[in-house]
């Protein structure tokens, strides 16, 4: 299926549907499967509109919802309100039609999409990219200062958190070497890492994903630029496979691949956007200096995820 297949765009606004998001359908008869994507903002680097986009040419539909940054959402990082994913769950089943519904998170948003897959009945598959295995402390960018909040709510309570220190702890991108990862890593990945150094706060927060009914997919590469997202992964699956998770749950670990990684907007449609992703920062080193390996992860980690939905 090509890009220029796509006959439908469908819109939603938190004034109207009670939240905001894009929808797009392949062309041809609605496809069973429908995928929630969580970047995080409406305006995340990586756009998640696109990426829905990239989802139907594998024969999925992708609705595109951001958690903050549209109009009549909170603009930032800090008490994310996600029980409004009962209603977009309801949406995509009840009136567009679906059978089953995913839901897919990268960097940020996998820690949305974490929550949306733990709380909110009726989810079937959830693909956690480059993800953390627990919610961080809200952040407010304007005051240049951590808020002592939790980054995400669930029916009004604020769920546990760990603390990076974003505001304090130096310039973010800067690379240093690291004894815990064998290997040079960015500030910014340090930060992540020493806030789980309180392994009492670390397992309050974490998610509790074996008290949820759905599928998981975790994928990382190795040389995850801007947090431990491999070590994420293994304390997730250890977690499961302690509490005996009846659950299909399967990590793809890719060697020297970057947290850019998984599903990406399509190369048809926007070969420009692709060759330039290593340019977004200079926090996405490895996807320039493991350039293969990185393209390589993306590619079959992109058919990974397809395939895993597809077989539900």
């Amino acid at each position: 299926m090509r890009l220029g297949d796509i006959v439908k765009y469908k819109g939603f606004t938190v004034k109207n549907d009670g939240f905001a998001g894009h929808l797009v359908e392949p062309d041809g008869k609605t496809p069973q499967h429908v995928v929630i994507i969580i970047m995080g903002g409406e305006r995340s680097i990586i756009n998640a509109k696109k990426v829905a986009e990239r989802f139907t040419e594998f024969g999925i539909s992708g609705i595109a919802v951001p958690v903050y940054g549209a109009k009549g959402q909170k603009r930032g990082v800090d008490r994310v309100e996600m029980s409004f994913m009962k209603r977009v769950v309801r949406t995509l089943r009840n009136k567009e039609g679906y059978k089953y519904v995913s839901v897919y998170g990268l960097s940020v948003g996998s820690v949305y999409a974490a929550v949306t897959a733990r709380y909110v009945e009726g989810i079937d598959n959830a693909i956690l990219v480059a993800p953390s295995h627990v919610p961080f402390e809200g952040s407010n960018t304007l005051k240049q200062k951590m808020t002592g909040h939790s980054m995400v709510t669930y029916e009004g309570v604020e769920l546990p958190f760990v603390s990076p220190q974003f505001f304090h702890s130096g310039y973010m991108a800067k690379f240093i070497y690291d004894e815990d990862a064998g290997r040079e890593v960015s500030n910014m990945w340090r930060m992540y890492n020493t806030s789980y150094k309180d392994k009492t706060r670390e397992s309050l927060a974490y998610y509790e994903l074996e008290k949820s009914s759905c599928r998981y997919l975790f994928v990382a590469g190795t040389c995850d630029e801007v947090w431990p997202s491999e070590y994420s992964i293994n304390y997730m699956m250890d977690k499961l496979k302690k509490a005996g998770y009846t659950k299909e749950y399967k990590a793809l670990i890719y060697p020297n691949a970057s947290h850019i990684i998984g599903m990406l907007p399509s190369r048809e449609r926007y070969k420009w956007q692709r060759r330039m992703l290593w340019l977004i920062g200079k926090i996405y080193r490895s996807y320039s200096e493991h350039r293969e390996d990185s393209v390589r992860a993306v590619i079959e980690s992109e058919k990974a995820i397809a395939d895993f939905i597809l077989r539900t």
